[in-house]
């Protein structure tokens, strides 16, 4: 396991994982809140000048949503990545390359 030649870019081990609340039961129809954990293991790159590798080291990044329907076909839900944002290296191959700062996107669906 130690001596292997490893991938650039990509982290050894990965894991997530996600919970939701529905608030149903508490008198707030069609309300969800949910959160999330990402772990990225370490990686490795190499350096630009091609003399050796680099330790990109593991992070763990968390997330949020919320979720509301507003009737059976309109859906009005918020995401935010990198709740904490974060500051942390996603890659290194020849340069490194930071992750993505804390983001929020608002959505309105319908379904038909």
């Amino acid at each position: 396991f130690g001596n292997e030649e490893r991938t650039a870019l990509i982290p050894r081990h990965m894991a997530s994982g996600w919970l939701e609340y529905d608030f149903s039961d508490l008198g707030l129809d069609s309300f969800v809140l949910g959160a999330g954990a990402r772990y990225m293991g370490s990686s490795v790159g190499h350096t630009s000048d091609s003399s050796g590798t680099l330790n990109v080291p593991s992070v763990t990044l968390f997330d949020a949503m919320a979720r509301y329907d507003i009737t059976k076909k309109w859906r009005a839900q918020v995401n935010v990545n990198n709740l904490t944002n974060k500051e942390y290296v996603a890659s290194c191959d020849y340069y490194c390359y930071y992750g993505e700062e804390m983001s929020a996107t608002a959505t309105l669906n319908y379904r038909w």
